[in-house]
């Protein structure tokens, strides 16, 4: 015997041909005896019951000729039913990569291309995207799925005191300054003179507190209310009313240039440097500060202090320092503790203070 493929049906055909066989009229070649057999008509494919085959080119379904639904009515035929994953690309699908589908590719799990601003991090070719929306807020994704400015750039934003990039939190940091946090925060306290001046009627030392608040607050810092005035009236000066939270950290500028160990080698050595810059990071040099300290961080004088910071009486004085001078000054602007006792001025001078955080 010998098998000839007729219409994708097997049929057994012997070398001479049988009459009147049930599966079709036999032709004659003329030749070589082979004969073709013309095949019966397939059934029709059924949608329910469970197929078999009898033989070739028979079929059944199992449970009814007409292919029953269950409910008398006849099956419509529905071929392979489409899914996403088979790997066929089937009607409604942009794409399918079976088992390789995956929400970090271009094909995601439900057959549809990836896009950039559909939440999905494309991995190589998106930097980031955001369920939320890519709006480019601080710590988000840009519009065309880039990151927008985050903690770790390298780059100073209004919410952070620092950024070193990779070296955050590691507690390395440039000679002559004090390290980034994690968080981009500085790992010191600040300390600034302040962008806007005064005459002698802060309000008392409270008052004068405020102000330096306020500046904080209108910077951005988060916790203004640990900002105090470097100043004294007749009974209290910085030592004696500044408690410090974090003594172990030191005192820095906004940008992170040292001053400071810490506020008793604030007190006892000065500044390492020049306050030069103000809550925004903005420069200033050779400009009066009210302070009312002697040299030791104490009070100056028990009267000169604009009667308790409430007065601008020209007639009144204060003891004044200077905030920062040039580099050939340095050396004796440090020596003498200009930046807390330089001179006495009016209380109707219009001078600076100097604001730190404890």
């Amino acid at each position: 015997m010998r098998k000839v493929r007729v219409s994708s049906l097997w049929l057994s055909l012997s070398t001479a041909c049988p009459t009147g066989d049930s599966a079709g009229d036999a032709v004659d070649t003329g030749s070589s005896g082979t004969v073709a057999m013309t095949p019966p008509e397939p059934p029709e494919p059924t949608t329910s019951g469970t197929a078999s085959t009898d033989g070739p080119g028979e079929t059944t379904t199992g449970t009814g000729e007409t292919g029953s639904t269950g409910s008398g009515s006849t099956g419509v035929a529905t071929g392979d039913p489409s899914r996403c994953g088979d790997g066929v690309v089937d009607p409604g699908e942009a794409c399918d990569l079976g088992l390789d589908n995956s929400d970090a590719g271009y094909c995601k799990h439900d057959c549809t291309l990836a896009v950039c601003g559909d939440g999905e991090l494309w991995i190589g070719v998106e930097q980031c995207d955001d369920p939320g929306g890519n709006d480019g807020s601080f710590g988000g994704c840009e519009a065309d799925c880039t990151f927008a400015a985050y903690c770790g750039d390298g780059m100073l934003h209004v919410s952070e005191s620092c950024d070193a990039g990779p070296l955050n939190g590691t507690g390395e940091h440039e000679d002559g300054f004090v390290a980034c946090s994690a968080t981009c925060g500085l790992e010191a306290r600040r300390m600034f003179v302040s962008s806007q001046a005064f005459a002698g009627d802060l309000g008392g030392l409270g008052g004068a507190d405020l102000r330096c608040r306020n500046l904080a607050a209108a910077a951005g810092w988060s916790a203004p209310e640990t900002v105090y005035a470097w100043l004294a009236d007749g009974a209290s000066s910085p030592p004696s009313r500044f408690v410090e939270t974090a003594p172990s950290l030191p005192f820095a500028l906004v940008n992170g240039r040292r001053v400071a160990d810490d506020l008793a080698d604030l007190v006892a050595q000065g500044p390492d440097v020049g306050i030069g810059l103000d809550e925004q990071g903005a420069s200033w040099a050779n400009v009066y500060v009210w302070t009312n300290t002697g040299v030791a961080g104490g009070v100056f004088s028990g009267t000169d202090h604009c009667a308790g910071w409430v007065s601008t009486n020209l007639e009144l004085f204060a003891r004044t320092g200077v905030n920062a001078v040039a580099e050939d000054d340095m050396a004796d602007w440090s020596q003498t503790r200009a930046w807390t006792s330089k001179k006495a001025l009016t209380c109707d001078r219009m001078l600076r203070l100097y604001c730190l955080e404890l």
